[in-house]
């Protein structure tokens, strides 16, 4: 089975499902699409208790509606 995948650099393509884990580990895509849905690929985030800023921790990755079609 494939699954169609957005990679780091905002290119498109296709790999098979077995290897979405690995590309995932590596930080090599950004979202894959299954089931009829686009999946986000986050970044674990590191939290440091002593900061008292606004919170900053949302996606940089966005999903064009465009892409929903693809």
């Amino acid at each position: 089975m494939e699954a169609k995948v957005i990679y780091r650099d905002g290119s498109i393509g296709i790999v098979g499902v077995l290897e979405i884990d690995d590309l995932a580990e590596e930080g090599k895509i950004a979202a894959y699409k299954i089931y009829h849905k686009w999946i986000e690929i986050r970044r674990k985030h590191v939290y440091d208790s002593n900061y008292k800023g606004p919170e900053r921790r949302k996606s940089n990755f966005i999903i064009n509606n465009n892409l929903a079609s693809f």
